[in-house]
């Protein structure tokens, strides 16, 4: 993959996750999951599917329907 990599780091507060991604777009994540659902849902525009939980949240929690339809 060409170009840098995306950038991580958390506020000094902890409540957001900063990100740069590889395009140079930033944006500020909510850390607090009970504030990321919502982002992560209006992001995807639907529900997500079992595969997509299992790689961005993991596959040690159970799959959840967490976003309307």
């Amino acid at each position: 993959m060409d170009g840098p990599m995306p950038a991580l780091a958390f506020t000094a507060d902890g409540a957001l996750l900063r990100v740069v991604g590889h395009d140079g777009a930033f944006q500020d994540l909510p850390a607090d999951p009970a504030k990321a659902v919502p982002a992560v849902c209006e992001r995807a525009g639907r529900p997500l599917t079992q595969q997509e939980w299992r790689e961005h949240v993991g596959a040690d929690l159970n799959y959840q329907q967490v976003c309307t339809p």
